[in-house]
């Protein structure tokens, strides 16, 4: 809470600056500066007393004060840090999802063998394909009717459960599967 106020604060004090004050303008932003300082320092810890700082010298670059050569050098080391991590977080994404992908192949060719694996690993549904391969790559459905006719087992699965204007429940998915084998699906 603290920190929305100091920031309440640097935003009031830089918009408002020079509507504010009359003579003595240098004076009062030093006092202002020093304040703003304490807020910051009184941040909980050193990441936010960063994005306060941050904060603070961009909003005076912004409102055309002029910030020491130091501070500027700050500022950009600081971008160039958020730039580094944006790039190393992005490929830690890709590695996981390369990783999540190997694993779901794993289990796959371990399961069902090489010659299925990738096309369940795609996650798509194809024809004849069994009640547990569809479970495996689509999951649970969300509902399901079962009808018995003339020896033959033919099951519909739902996924995608919303609820419409009506509010009753739709799905935006339909399998149908007779004796275990997927026959068809659409989209509903």
């Amino acid at each position: 809470m603290e920190i929305i106020i100091g920031l309440g604060v640097l935003v009031l004090v830089y918009v408002f600056r020079q509507q504010l004050f009359g003579g003595g303008v240098n004076r009062r932003l030093k006092v202002l500066d020093r304040e703003i300082d304490n807020i910051i320092d009184s941040a909980p810890n050193k990441r936010e007393q960063d994005n306060l700082k941050g904060l603070s010298l961009t909003l005076r670059k912004a409102n055309g004060s002029k910030i020491s050569k130091k501070n500027q050098e700050w500022l950009n080391k600081r971008a160039s840090q958020e730039k580094n991590n944006e790039k190393i977080q992005a490929k830690k994404k890709i590695e996981r999802a390369k990783k999540r992908k190997l694993d779901t192949i794993k289990y796959f060719e371990d399961k069902y063998g090489n010659t299925l694996a990738m096309k369940l690993a795609e996650g798509k549904v194809f024809l004849d394909m069994t009640k547990d391969m569809l479970i495996d790559v689509k999951g649970k459905p969300d509902d399901t009717i079962e009808k018995v006719s003339r020896g033959k087992v033919r099951e519909e699965y739902f996924y995608g459960a919303y609820k419409n204007r009506q509010k009753n429940t739709s799905y935006k998915f339909r399998v149908v599967l007779v004796d275990g084998k997927v026959t068809g699906w659409n989209d509903i």
